[in-house]
């Protein structure tokens, strides 16, 4: 552009043209503009002419000759969508049962599907809070009978944590983990009664992702008689999180700890969660434990890889190594295998874990559960909207011979999907609020959970909208976009054969999904009902199950049995280390027990079940041969189970009575055989079991109870054990209880798989009722005209509803089997 001189007009305005209007008028429209300047020029001073081109260019920004702006095509777009969202909702209003039914269906499957993955995820996010998790091990042990592995045990022996350490290069560090059982503490003048306690190595914190928040953790654990607590523990011990330094003692142990260190709680998502720690030296000082006890295999050991990808070398090291201690008979007959810990919660169910483990195919098998239901919403959407076709025909014809495209009708047809969605979506999210909190407490979900606060949530949620429109919305908008105007307008447009086999396919394949989930919610309560209602071998009914004090007697006790026989609310009193439904661990095992005149010796694990003589009468148990405990000296006199002698491969229980038993470099005699009970659900295998008489070290006190006043019979065994017992805590179990709580995850499976089946039915019905409604009013003169002509109310309900049963009798015959 040139400069501005006295003869040449100003730049701007000149400018301001080119970015405004037309390119195919600009050429011809500056060269008159500039004529007409060098005219004025002529006639008036330079500055007059300046403004009279100024005005001239300014009177040529008019519509007619303006540009598209950039930005035009987005305001189109708003406008078309804004139209979109008008018919859509004109639609809806017109259409209210049409809409509702499309709208609770996919709330409910939304809803039901989202809470599935928040269980889910929490499932298969264990561990995930530490991020040392990948390159973390655990160490387990295998027990073998020749080449067979009879029995799997997350437990090892102490001696292997520091050996692996220095013998392996890809180790990094190591921490065991002892499980202390149940004792009294005392706090000033407080007693408690703990069980969630923990020897462990000091370089647990750090493998373990648990940093002080009070303390020093640098110093700690390297001494006997140091604790570390939780938060919520140490406000429960002592009311406040300000604990350093403090003192708690063990009575039973005449000892002292000084608290070195605070922590938070352990996660919800860990499989290893305790209160509080104790040092691992305490273990050696205080219990005798040793660095070269090859002979007690009750510590958790983990390792911590320099990185993941050395564990295939790691495997291949501990192959040699087991060979090694096997040669050397420190590890005869057992084996150490390794397992991640990222999969112990879903993929490890060996004896003496933890806790109770989830299952990585129910976990999964609910997923799949929830994708179906999504899919049975996802279905009846695509029958309604495509049943309703022939409604929108007429608009559709009208609007193709109006110009509409068929991507613009697609757009319609999209947004109304959307505005459903959207909807659902809305009434799924209040749906979640509402129910969130009995979910949680169904699936076991951490309390701490909250969906609004978690952005994976509402990235799950996003995702499975948008998915479902794009699958649900295309069939529909594909079907109803393709009508020719012509033939819908001449009145010749009907449905097409291959829409009724794809709405009859859909309808047979989400009642299948139905009729698949109630059979499966059926079979599930059916076994939970055989499991409860199967003979266990003893009776837990009116048994009250006591833990025994720390620093009891034996003449204690005994004055205590004798206050409550006297009392009428109790007939019986035992003694016994562990109760049935109790886990793994409150009994001892061993192997290497066989018969004296065993022609060949198996290395079978054997559980150790201490007992005192009224054991067997409190619960209930059958003696089928030989005799029980007497009240006096039962030294080398041992009571097994049938299992036991099926082990030894002793068929005849009269004969097994008075045989002996090699143990370690003494024998027992077999004085009676008990008849198998579940020690654990039934579920579970029958375990072996040696019953040893104790002699007043035992942990419970069973109570057989008189009547049925429980709240009474509990008062008086309170008051009487807090005359006898009055630094020790109360706790107590009924026995059946205790027991029932084996059941409670098959129980929480029932009732959710239930709740799933209901909704799955209940969507299902929805679509087969919208269905039904639509060809009622389609079919409303021919049913008129069957009425006049005599039909009954029966005969036209059985005219309706044939063609759908036969659908749902199809679904039946491919779902059942």
């Amino acid at each position: 552009m040139r400069a501005n001189s006295p003869s040449e007009p100003p730049v701007w305005p000149l400018y301001l043209l080119r970015k405004l209007l037309k390119s195919d008028f600009l050429e011809e429209l500056e060269g008159d503009l500039y004529e007409v300047y060098q005219d004025s020029l002529e006639e008036v001073s330079a500055k007059r002419a300046h403004r009279r081109y100024i005005w001239d260019c300014l009177k040529l920004i008019r519509p007619t000759l303006l540009a598209t702006p950039k930005f035009s095509h987005r305001l189109n777009s708003f406008i078309m969508l804004k139209i979109n969202i008008k018919i859509a909702l004109r639609i809806f209003n017109k259409n209210r049962t049409y809409t509702a039914i499309n709208v609770l269906g996919l709330a409910s499957a939304l809803t039901i599907s989202l809470l599935i993955l928040q269980y889910v995820r929490f499932e298969l996010s264990y561990e995930a809070y530490n991020p040392n998790a990948e390159k973390l091990i655990r160490i387990t042990t295998d027990y073998m009978d020749g080449d067979v592995i009879f029995e799997q045990d997350c437990e090892t022996y102490p001696p292997l944590g520091p050996l692996i350490k220095d013998e392996f290069s890809e180790v990094e560090e190591f921490a065991r983990a002892y499980h202390i059982d149940q004792f009294t503490l005392k706090v000033g003048d407080q007693f408690f009664r703990e069980s969630k306690m923990y020897g462990a190595d000091a370089s647990f914190f750090s493998m373990f992702n648990y940093p002080f928040l009070q303390g020093n953790q640098e110093t700690a654990f390297q001494a006997p008689y140091e604790l570390v607590l939780t938060q919520s523990q140490a406000v429960k011990l002592f009311g406040t999180e300000d604990v350093l330094n403090r003192t708690i003692e063990i009575p039973s142990d005449s000892a002292t700890f000084k608290v070195v260190g605070i922590i938070k709680d352990s996660p919800e998502n860990t499989h290893l969660k305790f209160s509080m720690l104790m040092s691992y030296p305490t273990l050696k000082t205080l219990y005798g434990e040793t660095d070269d006890n090859w002979g007690g295999n009750n510590t958790f050991t983990y390792y911590q890889l320099s990185d993941r990808s050395q564990y295939p070398r790691f495997l291949a090291n501990l192959e040699k190594l087991n060979e090694r201690l096997t040669a050397e008979e420190f590890l005869p007959s057992e084996n150490i295998i390794a397992q991640p810990m990222e999969d112990i919660h879903l993929y490890s169910h060996k004896s003496f874990e933890a806790e109770t483990n989830g299952n990585a195919n129910t976990v999964y098998f609910m997923l799949g559960v929830a994708i179906l239901i999504i899919l049975i919403a996802l279905f009846n959407y695509i029958n309604l909207s495509t049943s309703k076709a022939l409604d929108r025909a007429n608009e559709i014809g009208i609007r193709k011979v109006n110009g509409s495209s068929r991507l613009q009708l697609i757009g319609q047809l999209y947004t109304e999907s959307v505005l459903v969605f959207l909807f659902a979506g809305i009434l799924s999210v209040a749906l979640i609020a509402l129910f969130i909190d009995y979910f949680a407490e169904l699936a076991q979900l951490s309390e701490s959970w909250h969906f609004l606060g978690d952005l994976k949530f509402w990235g799950l949620f996003m995702g499975i909208l948008t998915i479902s429109v794009l699958i649900s919305g295309g069939i529909p908008a594909k079907v109803i976009s393709s009508f020719k105007p012509m033939e819908v307008l001449k009145g010749k447009f009907g449905h097409s054969a291959s829409g009724n086999r794809l709405r009859q396919a859909l309808v047979v394949v989400q009642f299948g999904i139905t009729i698949f989930l109630l059979v499966q919610t059926l079979t599930v309560n059916q076994q939970l009902n055989f499991m409860r209602g199967k003979d266990l071998g003893l009776t837990g009914e009116n048994v009250i199950v006591v833990n025994a004090p720390d620093d009891w007697t034996l003449d204690k006790f005994k004055a205590f049995k004798g206050e409550l026989l006297q009392n009428p609310l109790f007939e019986k009193v035992a003694l016994s280390e562990a109760a049935p439904g109790m886990p793994a661990h409150q009994m001892g095992t061993t192997t290497g027990i066989n018969p004296a005149d065993a022609l060949e010796e198996h290395n079978n694990n054997m559980y150790l079940y201490f007992i005192d003589h009224d054991f067997v009468d409190v619960m209930d148990l059958q003696l089928v041969a030989g005799t029980d405990f007497i009240d006096g000296n039962n030294d080398n006199k041992v009571i097994v189970n049938q299992e036991a002698l099926r082990i030894w491969n002793l068929p005849n229980t009269d004969a097994a009575v008075g045989k002996k038993l090699n143990v370690g470099k003494g024998q027992w005699s077999i004085t009676g055989v008990i008849k198998d009970f579940h020690q654990f659900s039934p579920k579970d295998p029958l375990v072996p079991m040696i019953f040893i008489y104790d002699h007043g070290d035992a942990s419970l006190i069973n109570i057989k109870a008189v009547g049925d006043n429980p709240q009474q019979q509990v008062a008086a065994l309170e008051t009487a054990f807090s005359s006898y017992f009055p630094n020790t805590p109360f706790n107590f179990f009924f026995l059946d209880q205790e027991f029932d709580k084996q059941y409670q995850q098959d129980v929480r499976f029932q009732q959710v798989f239930g709740l799933l089946s209901v909704l799955a039915i209940f969507i299902a019905c929805l679509g087969l009722f919208g269905l039904a409604s639509f060809t009622i009013t389609k079919r409303s003169k021919e049913i008129g005209v069957r009425k006049v002509l005599g039909a009954s109310v029966q005969q036209i309900i059985l005219l309706v509803s044939s063609q759908f049963m036969k659908l749902v009798g199809v679904a039946a015959l491919i779902a059942l089997p």
